[in-house]
Formats: C-alpha cells, sequence, structure tokens
C-alpha cells in the first residue's frame, strides 16, 4: 500500500485519470489531495476517533460537478478528555511524513474545534485544503463505516469510519426548521440534497435523531412549519439567496427547485410521524428518490 502514498499525487498520473474520467484536471487535482489527506487520515493511529462527516460530498460523480477542497471529522472524546493542537500537530505528521511538498497551520476556531490549512504544492500548481475537526461528546454514538474506491488507484477502496448521515440529515434538518428563512449558511441544504441522492438512510433513525435535537432546542413540532419551508420552493427571497450562496461557493449546481423537490419526497411523511408521535418505518432509497 506505501505505493499509493508515492504516486498520489503525480501529476502525470492524474493528468491521465482526468482524460479517462473526462474532468478538467483544475478540477480533479484539488479532489486527488482531498482523497489523499483521507487515506491517509485512514490509515493514522487516530483512525478509530475521528468520523468522517462530509463523505457525501466525495466520489468521482461529485467531482464532475464540483471541486472538493475539505474534509471535516468528528473527534470522539470521553470524560475529561479533550481534542488539542498538540494531537493535531501529532496527526498531521503521520500524515505528511515530513514532505516538504505541504505546508499547513493549525488555527483554534473555538473550545474544542480547530481547521488546518493545508497547501499542497508542486511545480506548477498549488493547492490549499482544509480540514475540520470538532470534539464529540457521545459515547453512545455508533459510527457507520464508509468506503470509497480510490479514483486514483484500480483495486484500492479507502476505509473509514463515518459520522451517520441519518444524524447529519437530522442536524441540518433542525437548523432549517429552526431558522427558517433567516438561515445564513445555506449548506445545510446543500448537504442535505447530496445525502438523498446518494445514500440508503434509515427514515426512523432520521425521525429519531429529529425528535431528539429538535427537544434540546425547544423546537416546535407543528405541521405549519415544515409546510412554510417548503413552500420557499417558489419563494423568490430564497432563490436568490441560494444563487448567491451557489457564487459564493464557486457551484452552479444544484438548481433550488430541484434542491427543494428532494426535500418535499423526504421530509413530509418524517415529520408527520413526529406530530402524531408515532413510529416511522421507512428506507429511503436514492435511485428511486423516495421512502420503500
Amino acid at each position: 500500500m506505501a505505493v499509493v502514498a508515492e504516486c498520489i499525487l503525480r501529476e502525470s498520473l492524474i493528468r491521465q485519470r482526468s482524460e479517462d474520467l473526462q474532468i478538467p484536471f483544475v478540477d480533479l487535482l484539488p479532489s486527488a489531495v482531498t482523497e489523499y489527506f483521507l487515506y491517509q487520515i485512514s490509515k493514522s493511529t487516530f483512525a478509530e476517533k475521528l468520523y468522517l462527516r462530509n463523505g457525501s460530498s466525495l466520489g468521482v460523480e461529485n467531482y464532475r460537478r464540483k471541486r472538493v477542497f475539505s474534509l471535516s471529522y468528528y473527534y470522539q472524546v470521553i470524560k475529561d478528555e479533550h481534542l488539542t493542537e498538540m494531537q493535531l500537530g501529532q496527526l498531521m505528521k503521520e500524515v505528511l511524513s515530513r514532505k516538504p511538498e505541504y505546508v499547513y497551520q493549525i488555527e483554534k476556531e473555538r473550545a474544542g474545534s480547530y481547521q488546518i490549512e493545508v497547501l499542497a504544492k508542486s511545480k506548477e500548481h498549488e493547492v490549499p485544503i482544509t480540514l475540520r475537526f470538532q470534539e464529540l461528546r457521545d459515547e453512545q454514538m455508533q459510527p457507520a463505516h464508509g468506503e470509497l474506491p480510490f479514483f486514483l488507484q484500480e483495486n484500492t477502496v479507502i476505509k473509514f469510519l463515518q459520522y451517520p448521515y441519518e444524524q447529519v440529515v437530522a442536524e441540518n434538518f433542525v437548523e432549517i426548521l429552526e431558522k427558517m428563512e433567516l438561515i445564513n449558511d445555506l449548506s445545510c441544504y446543500e448537504e442535505i440534497y447530496g445525502i438523498l441522492k446518494k445514500e440508503a438512510l434509515d427514515g426512523r433513525k432520521v425521525e429519531q435523531q429529529v425528535i431528539e435535537i429538535g427537544t434540546k432546542r425547544e423546537l416546535a413540532f407543528g405541521k405549519d412549519r415544515l409546510d412554510t419551508v417548503l413552500h420557499y420552493k417558489d419563494y423568490t427571497y430564497m432563490k436568490r439567496k441560494w444563487t448567491a450562496y451557489l457564487k459564493r461557493e464557486r457551484k452552479k449546481e444544484p438548481d433550488w427547485v430541484e434542491v427543494m423537490t428532494l426535500l418535499e419526497a423526504f421530509f413530509p411523511p418524517v415529520w408527520r410521524a413526529i406530530i402524531r408521535d408515532e413510529i416511522f418505518i421507512g428506507d429511503w432509497m436514492p435511485e428511486l428518490c423516495r421512502f420503500l
């Protein structure tokens, strides 16, 4: 497996894969660097405590639509343990093995939350990558097991622990219901959309997490709340906010109506079960865009 680490960022290889996949080199390069970090972190001594949060943004089909420049992780802590800058420094030493073509800076955003800005350098290019790490204090959390085919290395699969997609969807959904049209960060919508397009989900787990998170935040569980959000599909103000969000993120898609159409298919049956105090039974099938 050492061959992977050595060959991963050879530009000639990336250019070849760019031709094979029909993805522009400038779009594929940052994704190659991102997957390199995912692979190296998955092989580190910290791998069992790191749960990838944004796995739905990875993969060749995503790279056709957008450049991927970041990885977000939760770091599982127990009791009085804390995530420290020293630990992250040790992680980066393992990941980079003193490679001179990388420089990085660790920044503390707030208690238990860090961001590492990495610059990967070659003779012709510089690629900035952001790694985010946040403490997770939930000893009952059972991470999922994720896999990603390594697009630069045939027959190689990157295996990692993953923050459950049901949890991600529930957290973002409550954020949307809580802030309504006053929401500033529309990444909540994009993240839900990306997961619903790709991942099979256990509807009951989503329901349970929405109830748990919503109760903690004192969210009002009423029918009108979701109805209001779904009417944003044709709301000019939210369309403009979405257009501005995509522009800031240097993306051209997805279309706002497409995003809201998917939310319309997923959330009403879950929300009805919640307000009726029923147990929702249903598995989300992304290829059908509906529950079974």
